[in-house]
This record gives structure tokens, C-alpha cells and sequence, in this order.
């Protein structure tokens, strides 16, 4: 007999051991997930048991992202959905989904979205792809001068000015639409994990004293990454010489092309035009959503994913 309910305490270390074990990751990226996510009880880890053991699991990750209007709304997002090999093909991942579309009901949700790589069992369930834009260029041979005005400095896990970025990050994208609201505890854990991961590299600029850019990016084999770049007003030379300093390191690892995953503005824009020629736009198709609350539909979802300015930064996903 297999039950279908929330997570009970004393089955974490359960929940753990499937999620490393099917995805092949470290136990920090589940952990920090739901330790830097408000509000968070035992309903929201929906489980499959058989037998005592946990046998697959979905977990529901309630944020707050901006819609359209650059407004805040709750949205659930869906993670961690896993499920042992001797049990796949019965039905429970998909049980555990209509769980967390009723919690996500109850939570309020307007809409909901994922990431994955097999679109038709989410399909099954409302989700319909919502894709991503990334711009992919060649690395210029030449770079321009950085503007003396700014320093650039690799920021380290000794060194993260976290509030200073918070403020950044709050500033630039105050009304972006798809963007996350990251409160301090976000910050803390989630985000400050994330960058202090070994393929990733951050960049800071300062006027002054003052920090007033920062960029991170994630350095593949193959190519670099700029996954998050923010800046106060005024200071689009700042983001210059960071994508500057980007691509000088990119170059330096032998890379021969770039790929951006930031919004479409003036300052980004023009930052990446220095660095980078021939751009390509590329659709990546991994995020489904679907509506959750009455009267929200997904000709709305897919507007937020098509609105001026929008952006889902890597650092924020589950």
C-alpha cells in the first residue's frame, strides 16, 4: 500500500538520500533550498512511501516573483520531483503533482513553473512550455579600455559584500517582470551557496568605496556563461568594465564564444556589444508553467514570459 501525504519529521534524511541519489548532486542544493525559502512546513515535501521507504517526492517551493506590471505575486514553483527506478512507471510522481497543484491552491498561487528535460509528464498534468531566451556571441579579438572610474576585483567567499548586492540586485530589478524577490535569508543562504560553487566566478566594481555592479557567471569546458550582472543607475561603465574583465578570463581559458543569460537593456546591451559580436538568440526550452488561481490564465503566463525586460536569473532556480 503506498501513501501519498506530506513528509513527516524523522524522513528528511529519506527524502535526501532519493534526491542526491537520482540527480547526482550534493545534499547542499536541496538543503539550502528549502532552508532559505519563507514559510516553509512539512506540507510543502510531498511524499510517496511504500513500505516505510520514500520512494519518490515533489517538493513546492513558494516565492514571491514580479509580474508584468513589475508587481510581486505568489507564485509555487516545483522542484525535486524524483522518483527510485523500482518504482517509476506507477503513477506516483503524478499523484504527488495534483498534491502540490491543491497546495499551491490553497497557498494562493497565481501561477506556477519548473524546470525539466521531459515536458510530456508535466504536460499531463498543466504545464505547457514557457521558454527562456539566452544570446550566444563570438568573443571579440579586441576589448576597449576599462573606464579608470571603476575597479574590478573577484569577490571571494571571505569577501561577499552580500548586502551591498542585495541592494544592487533590488535597485536593478525593481520592476522587472519574471524576476525574484530574494529577502535576506534567500540571500544568506541560497544565493551566497550558489556563488561560492567551484565553476562560478563574481566580479565586483566600485566607485570609490562604493560597490555599484557586480557579475557572475558559470564557466563551462567549452564556454562562459554570465548568468546575473546588475548595476546602480549611472553606472553602465561599471558593467563595462565587468563584462570587460569577463571576457578577457573567458579568452584566457581558450573559449571562443560567450552565452548571456540577462535581460535585454541599454546598459547589459551595450556592455555585451563590447565583448562580443555575431550574437545568436537561442529559445532555452526547459521551464513549463501553468495558471493556479481562478481567473489567471496562461495566455497571462506566457505575456510575463514575452514582457519587455523580463528575466529568471540561474541563481534563483530550484
Amino acid at each position: 500500500m503506498v501513501e501519498y501525504r506530506a513528509i513527516r519529521h524523522g524522513e528528511w534524511d529519506q527524502a535526501m538520500a532519493l534526491w542526491t541519489g537520482v540527480f547526482g548532486v550534493g545534499g547542499w542544493l536541496f538543503q539550502t533550498l528549502s532552508d532559505s525559502t519563507a514559510g516553509r512546513s512539512l506540507e510543502h515535501t510531498r511524499v510517496a512511501v511504500e513500505d516505510g521507504r520514500i520512494v519518490s517526492a515533489v517538493d513546492v517551493f513558494i516565492r514571491d516573483l514580479r509580474d508584468a506590471s513589475g508587481q510581486p505575486v505568489r507564485v509555487g514553483g516545483i522542484g525535486s520531483v524524483a522518483t527510485y527506478d523500482d518504482a517509476r512507471r506507477h503513477g506516483h510522481s503524478g499523484r504527488l503533482l495534483e498534491q502540490a497543484i491543491e497546495l499551491m491552491e490553497r497557498e494562493g498561487c497565481a501561477w506556477s513553473f519548473l524546470f525539466t528535460g521531459t515536458h510530456h509528464h508535466y504536460e499531463r498534468y498543466g504545464w505547457a512550455r514557457t521558454p527562456l531566451t539566452m544570446r550566444q556571441g563570438k568573443v571579440r579579438t579586441e576589448f576597449p579600455v576599462r573606464d579608470e572610474e571603476y575597479r574590478v576585483a573577484l569577490l571571494t567567499s571571505d569577501t561577499w559584500p552580500l548586502e551591498a548586492m542585495a541592494q544592487i540586485y533590488e535597485v536593478f530589478n525593481a520592476t522587472r517582470p519574471l524576476s525574484h524577490v530574494r529577502n535576506k535569508t534567500c540571500w544568506d543562504i541560497a544565493t551566497r551557496t550558489r556563488l561560492e560553487q567551484s565553476e562560478r566566478k563574481t566580479l565586483g566594481a566600485w566607485s570609490g568605496g562604493e560597490l555599484v555592479a557586480y557579475l557572475s557567471a558559470t564557466l563551462g569546458q567549452n564556454e562562459g556563461s554570465v548568468d546575473e550582472a546588475c548595476a546602480l543607475p549611472g553606472h553602465s561603465g561599471a558593467l563595462t568594465n565587468l563584462f570587460v574583465a569577463a571576457a578577457e578570463h573567458a579568452k584566457s581559458r581558450g573559449y571562443s564564444t560567450m552565452s548571456f543569460l540577462l535581460p535585454s537593456e541599454p546598459g547589459i546591451d551595450g556592455a555585451m556589444s563590447q565583448v562580443c559580436e555575431g550574437f545568436e538568440e537561442h529559445q532555452r526550452g526547459h521551464t513549463m508553467s501553468r495558471p493556479i488561481r481562478g481567473g489567471f490564465t496562461m495566455e497571462q503566463v506566457k505575456e510575463l514570459f514575452a514582457a519587455p525586460g523580463r528575466q529568471h536569473y540561474e541563481l534563483d532556480n530550484f
